[in-house]
């Protein structure tokens, strides 16, 4: 790959306020490509925002995927907010306001908390998104990964009954039957279909001879 050098580089990325990762990417990008740049400038997405608007600061507010709030002074000092991750914050983000939707509505099927709100287009919108899940031959598949499924025998008459519960509750009225697989080949198989797939190719895949099918049920209607 050919690369046209440039004295100075800047770079406005995620995390970018993070010394130490910096450091790390600066010195990285050194040893990998010598002759892209002799300096780098790395910082916030936020700031790379504001820069490109105007030199006189302001106040970035992120909505996307996550959240965070940036305000840069004149003199190019930064405070902000937010900006933690999914895990802590991502408050008025795409990530909050769906998980907070569907925790309200799952809350309300289980009457841990009464909402106010009308719940119905959530819910309705949650139910159509998982029905696709069930409307092949195989029902809802369900890959089992790891030395425990070994042990089905003892396994099975307790997972049976958990699922006849939840197939009671409104959530899963649509759930008539599942199968329980184990794949007979490596996921790098499925690696490399996501990958062709990135690129605009679809490998051929023959599912059924990439899967043992151990266990299927169906609930009675």
């Amino acid at each position: 790959i050919g690369f046209t050098f440039v004295p100075s580089q800047g770079l406005t990325l995620s995390g970018g306020d993070q010394d130490e990762a910096i450091s790390t990417l600066v010195q990285l990008l050194k040893e990998r490509f010598p002759n892209l740049s002799e300096n780098y400038s790395i910082t916030t997405d936020a700031i790379g925002g504001i820069s490109t608007a105007t030199d006189t600061g302001g106040i970035v507010l992120i909505s996307g995927t996550g959240s965070n709030c940036k305000l840069i002074n004149p003199n190019g000092s930064v405070t902000g907010c937010g900006g933690w991750g999914h895990l802590l914050g991502d408050e008025g983000s795409a990530y909050w306001m769906s998980l907070l939707a569907i925790k309200i509505v799952y809350d309300a099927i289980d009457n841990f908390k009464h909402t106010p709100f009308n719940i119905c287009l959530v819910k309705e919108a949650m139910y159509d998104y998982f029905q696709k899940l069930l409307d092949g031959k195989l029902g809802l598949p369900i890959v089992c990964v790891g030395s425990v499924w070994n042990s089905w025998d003892l396994l099975k008459n307790g997972f049976l009954e958990v699922l006849k519960e939840v197939k009671q509750k409104p959530m899963a009225k649509n759930l008539c039957k599942f199968t329980m697989m184990k794949l007979k080949c490596s996921s790098a198989v499925g690696a490399a279909s996501l990958g062709a797939r990135h690129v605009g190719y679809n490998l051929p895949m023959n599912y059924a001879n990439n899967v043992d099918i151990f266990f299927e049920h169906c609930f009675e209607l």
